[in-house]
């Protein structure tokens, strides 16, 4: 599924509030072509695009995300 139009509205409104945060997004097993298309949210600030070759499930992708995250809080 292309993320990439749900990224943009949110990232946006975080800078429209002017505070601390980042953006993890992780593909665990996507269509090459979602990834391809989801690739443009790397040129956002703040925000990154974790990959996976494959699908580890949903835990793992949370861990993943856990791990990588270097603010405070998690949503």
């Amino acid at each position: 599924m292309s993320i990439t139009n749900l990224v943009k509205k949110i990232h946006k409104q975080l800078l429209d509030c002017k505070i601390n945060f980042e953006i993890l997004c992780y593909e665990d097993g996507s269509n090459s072509k979602f990834i391809e298309d989801n690739k443009t949210i790397t040129l956002l600030s703040n925000t990154k695009h974790i990959i996976s070759e494959s699908n580890n499930g949903r835990l793992k992708a949370r861990k993943k995300l856990c791990y990588e995250a270097t603010n405070e809080w998690l949503l």
